[in-house]
């Protein structure tokens, strides 16, 4: 929930942000001048940088604020590692998908060794 609380951070105007992760409260300040969608541990989901995060915890509580941002001026390219792999579509995944989902039902193996059917239990929906 974005709120409309400012504070500067290493000359950065930061705005309050506030979440919930886990069941625990976080506040955080994030500059709208840093398009990087990062932040310190799992706490960066927002299209720009977090600077600082605090939890709202009576039990167990952090502060974490950034000291100092080095921005490299080093062009670096990025190369697809995907590229040359042999793509499918989904049509062809969906379809492979099926086809092991279908094999695995015979392929429950117990203690002793013996292979026996999977529970038909189990419902699979596929996106068309």
């Amino acid at each position: 929930v974005l709120k409309n609380d400012y504070k500067t951070i290493l000359g950065y105007s930061c705005q309050k942000a506030t979440t919930t992760f886990r069941g625990r409260e976080f506040n955080v300040y994030f500059a709208k001048d840093i398009p990087i969608a990062d932040g310190p541990w799992k706490l960066n989901g927002l299209p720009v940088l977090i600077l600082e995060v605090a939890s709202d915890d009576s039990i167990a509580s952090f502060f974490i604020q950034v000291k100092q941002i080095k921005f490299s001026k080093e062009k670096k390219e990025y190369v697809n590692k995907y590229e040359k792999l042999n793509n499918i579509t989904y049509v062809e995944f969906k379809s492979l998908y099926i086809e092991k989902y279908e094999e695995s039902l015979y392929k429950i193996v117990n203690a002793e060794g013996e292979t026996r059917p999977m529970n038909k239990g189990f419902i699979e929906y596929y996106i068309e």
